[in-house]
């Protein structure tokens, strides 16, 4: 039985999150699986970004600005050249926790494209483990189920991933809907687990 490491949101904790210059990281380490999130773009492209909008803990404006605290940039509303227009790769949103963090200036949000790409060509073998950052309680801040399963289960087959991928979601509906258009998708239901409940 092989073990299974897998790379939290790229390198996390050494690199900006869900960043190709994480991601390179994490492969570099030895990680078997690139753990990432996924949003679709206002023009019909997966993201790959924890929050479904630009958070302001993580990103800074093009000009290397702090976002306003009273405007929310939801990558739904947001083109491709609009999302990767702001700087991810500079706010360490939790130094305490990961004093080692190196910032990596002019960083983006990267297509899922962008990852699989760096990612093949770093390791023919790494596997995906591709969440969908959809909650079924608040549907309007994401695009729906059906496309994000139509979306995921399209790039996993163009790019030859149906044994290296597997599709995680809080949202089963997403997971459901993958099994139907391709039943040989690997899936992972996601719960959450409050003490107490």
């Amino acid at each position: 039985m092989s073990f299974d490491v897998q790379g939290h949101r790229g390198a996390r904790g050494l690199f900006p999150e869900n960043t190709l210059a994480g991601f390179e990281q994490a492969i570099a380490l030895g990680v078997t699986t690139l753990e990432l999130d996924t949003g679709i773009s206002r023009d019909g492209v997966v993201m790959v970004c924890h929050d479904p909008l630009i958070n302001p803990r993580l990103c800074l404006d093009g000009q290397g600005n702090r976002l306003p605290s009273n405007i929310r940039y939801w990558l739904q509303d947001l083109s491709v050249e609009e999302i990767q227009s702001f700087d991810c790769g500079c706010l360490n949103p939790e130094p305490e926790r990961f004093p080692g963090w190196r910032s990596v200036p002019g960083a983006r949000i990267p297509t899922l494209q962008q990852v699989i790409d760096l990612a093949e060509s770093r390791n023919a073998a790494i596997r995906y483990n591709i969440e969908t950052k959809v909650n079924p309680l608040l549907p309007d801040q994401t695009a729906s189920p059906q496309v994000f399963a139509e979306k995921l289960v399209e790039l996993i087959r163009c790019n030859g991933l149906l044994g290296r991928a597997m599709v995680q979601s809080f949202d089963w509906e997403v997971l459901r809907l993958c099994k139907q258009l391709e039943p040989t998708i690997q899936t992972s239901a996601l719960v959450l687990h409050r003490e107490g409940a």
